[in-house]
Parts: structure tokens; C-alpha cells; sequence
């Protein structure tokens, strides 16, 4: 029995048969084994990986695994003067500042400012807003400027009446001084409480942004539930923002024009920050 081609040739009549035949066609004779017992080349596995060892994700898996930002507080200072147009957006701020003495100023910043903070969660590169919708920055500032009004009025009020009690107290009879002292000490009392209410401000306005709930900027306990998630940056984003007003304040020496611009900068430096903790903690764990 001989092999031809694919097949085989019978070696007791010369017929050929097929592969895998176990007998001859014509004459019936018995084929040789290697005839009917071809096999396919079994198809290699990889090899497990030994226990206890993981194999390295792929660039491709790797890739897809999300990366986390961490807060960058010098951008926040410096990416308004990354803009083209830098100039005139703040000009405009500056604008809308001087009529802040009828709020609708004061409004239309607010959005603005809203807008920067939302470009920023977003990772946009140019997070500054064009100045072509009036309209919807007023619309989109009225809750947040609501929200910053109500969070500051507990710090304010008291320290306002203090200063009425002790103009009055010099008008009054000596007997009434220990009642407008004793009242006096509750409102600073009451002023500690409002600067603790003004240090949860971003996370009432990171809630209120990212639900569109007016409610939620006093959810407390969410609120506090946000605040354990990023604690250190938290902290430091308040002390920076505040860092950014007193550097607006500086505008004052290039006259009224200059602190209106420096103030609203200082507005898009501390936006931007609530921008930056507002991914923070999306992506904490």
C-alpha cells in the first residue's frame, strides 16, 4: 500500500482510495492504519498564567481605564491669559461690575462665572465663554447668585448690627449698655456661623450646578458627603479662592477700572477652581 497525492493506491489491486478509508474500494483489502487515522493538528492554547501571577493589561485595556486630574491651582491663575481674546472678555467683566450697582451686573457675571466652571468640569481647553448671550448668563446666574446672597448673609447681617448697637449704645443710658453688649455678643456669635456657611459655598454651588436644583445647595448632608470625598483639596481650593480676591483687591491702585477687572478675574480664578473639585469628585472612588 503506497501513498499517491491525497490519496492512497491499494497494493494488492492498484486502486486508489480517498484518505481516511479503513478498507479498499475495489477489492476490500485492508488499508494501512496511517490511512484512517488522520488527524488534524490540535490547535495551541495559551498557556495560563501560573497561580497567584495576572497578567499585565493590554495598551488597548489600558487605554480605556479613565485617567484621574488632580487640581492644578496654578492654571486656575493663569489659563484667563491663555485666551486670545483675553482682553476684551475681561474688559466686559469689568463692564459688568460697574453695573453691579444695579445687580443685573452682578447676575450676569455670576453666569459667567458658572459657565467657566462648567467649561472646566467638561476639560475644555479654552474654558473662557464668548460674551455672546447676555440673555442666558443672566438666566443661568439669577439661582447662583441667589444661592451666594443667602450663604453670606449670615456673616453679614450680624456684623451690621454690631455696628448699629455700638452707635446706639452711646445714645442710650448706661443701664441699657449691658443689654446691647450682651446682644452684641450673640450677633459675633452668629458671625462665626456665617463664615462657617461661607466656607460650604463651593460645595452648595458645585450641587446646585450639576443638579439644576436650587435645593440641593442645602442638601447639608450631601453636602458634607462631597466635602469628606476631597477634604485636602477642599480646604486648599478655599484658601486660594480667597487668595484670588485679595489679589483683586490690588486692582484698586490702577484705579476703579483696574479692581473692577481684577475682581472679576479673581470670580473666574475661584470658578475655575469649583470647575477642577467638581471633577475631583466625580472621579473619586
Amino acid at each position: 500500500m503506497s501513498a499517491s497525492g491525497k490519496g492512497y493506491t491499494c497494493s494488492e489491486c492498484g486502486a486508489s482510495n480517498p484518505e481516511g478509508g479503513r478498507f479498499c474500494g475495489a477489492c476490500h483489502a485492508p488499508l494501512p492504519a496511517a490511512a484512517a487515522t488522520q488527524k488534524l493538528p490540535e490547535a495551541e492554547t495559551p498557556e495560563s498564567p501560573p497561580a497567584g501571577i495576572t497578567e499585565p493589561a493590554s495598551s488597548e485595556e489600558s487605554s480605556q481605564v479613565p485617567k484621574r486630574h488632580d487640581m492644578s491651582y496654578g492654571k486656575a491663575f493663569g489659563f484667563f491669559f491663555e485666551d486670545k481674546d483675553w482682553v476684551r472678555k475681561i474688559l466686559m467683566g469689568a463692564l459688568f461690575n460697574l453695573l453691579g450697582v444695579v445687580l443685573i451686573g452682578t447676575v450676569i457675571n455670576t453666569g459667567y462665572f458658572v459657565r467657566v466652571m462648567r467649561r472646566v468640569r467638561d476639560g475644555l481647553e479654552n474654558p473662557l465663554p464668548e460674551w455672546d448671550d447676555i440673555g442666558g448668563l443672566l438666566t443661568e446666574g439669577l439661582a447662583p447668585w441667589g444661592i451666594a446672597l443667602l450663604y453670606s448673609l449670615p456673616a453679614i447681617l450680624p456684623g451690621v448690627a454690631a455696628n448699629v448697637l455700638s452707635t446706639l449704645g452711646e445714645a442710650v443710658k448706661d443701664d441699657a449698655g449691658g443689654v446691647f453688649a450682651m446682644f452684641a455678643c450673640c450677633c459675633s456669635c452668629s458671625s462665626i456661623l456665617g463664615y462657617l456657611l461661607l466656607a460650604m459655598m463651593p460645595a452648595a454651588l458645585i450641587q446646585y450646578v450639576r443638579t439644576g436644583e436650587f435645593g440641593a445647595a442645602f442638601r447639608f448632608g450631601e453636602m458634607f458627603k462631597l466635602i469628606r470625598k476631597c477634604s485636602s483639596p477642599y480646604v486648599l481650593t478655599l484658601l486660594v479662592a480667597l487668595g484670588a480676591h485679595m489679589l483683586g483687591g490690588f486692582g484698586v491702585i490702577l484705579c476703579c477700572v483696574g479692581v473692577l477687572a481684577s475682581y472679576f478675574w479673581s470670580g473666574c480664578v475661584a470658578f475655575h477652581l469649583y470647575g477642577q473639585l467638581w471633577r475631583f469628585v466625580e472621579e473619586a472612588p
